[in-house]
């Protein structure tokens, strides 16, 4: 009898769950990562999710499966990447509404979609959130684009109505987004260019090749709330040499 309620009494101890997080300890959480990869990677511990890579169809998958209401903080680093799927991860985010944590990069679908929506915002320390504009909002502008003049001069009419309907959706979803958060519109598609340093960075010209990383102060200017930490650097030379420590080939201005 003593033995069975011994095993009842270490069963039950090893099914309790963890405690919450404080945002502190949470903020200080390793994730294991190392680096940014291109595969995405995601690792959960109690009400911390932490997801690193790109953003693609696997992505969404892994959201979907680990993304549940208990999840308190998001751990990520992202350069972006597929925009559908970055907007159907932020539809799950704005509805758990977890506490997001930048570790080193967030940027593009990444900052507009998983940054933007939440409630709770850090930035931690050599970290950033990067934009560099966003989706084309008219057709002719999507069709000029490089990828979009490829899969339409090639897709048939059925994917080219399927393609259409998603990008309209994407960005209904969009704009309602950026009216609930109160964020101007500006802040995706302002071109990041008019800030290139010419003596600081002499190959920084190619059309979204610059990525805008702008400060704090500003992200609030443009109605950016819930920044609870966000660091950055002291000027622009430090930004560029934190942009090059972060990757050679970056085009990072303040």
């Amino acid at each position: 009898m003593l033995l069975l309620l011994c095993a009842v009494v270490s069963s039950v101890a090893r099914a309790a769950p963890q405690p919450p997080h404080s945002l502190q300890a949470a903020m200080d959480f390793d994730c294991g990562f190392k680096q940014e990869m291109m595969r995405p990677k995601m690792s959960r511990n109690g009400d911390i999710l932490c997801y690193y890579g790109q953003i693609n169809a696997e992505t969404e998958r892994l959201f979907r499966t680990n993304l549940t209401r208990d999840i308190r903080y998001l751990i990520v680093r992202s350069s972006g990447g597929e925009m559908f799927a970055a907007k159907n991860i932020g539809q799950m985010l704005e509805r758990v509404q977890p506490a997001i944590i930048v570790d080193r990069i967030c940027a593009s679908g990444c900052a507009y979609y998983f940054f933007l929506p939440l409630e709770r915002k850090v930035i931690k320390r050599h970290s950033f959130v990067g934009f560099h504009g966003g989706p084309p909002e008219t057709r002719d502008k999507l069709f000029k684009t490089a990828a979009g003049a490829a899969f339409f001069s090639n897709a048939t009419r059925q994917d080219q109505r399927r393609i259409l309907a998603k990008w309209r959706d994407l960005l209904d979803w969009q704009n309602a987004m950026l009216k609930r958060t109160g964020v101007n519109k500006m802040l995706i598609y302002w071109n990041p260019a008019k800030r290139i340093r010419k003596d600081l960075e002499p190959g920084c010209y190619a059309p979204n090749k610059p990525i805008w990383a702008p400060s704090p102060k500003t992200l609030k200017s443009f109605g950016v709330k819930g920044l609870m930490s966000a660091w950055y650097p002291a000027s622009y030379r430090d930004m560029y040499r934190f942009g090059k420590e972060h990757d050679p080939h970056s085009c990072l201005v303040p």
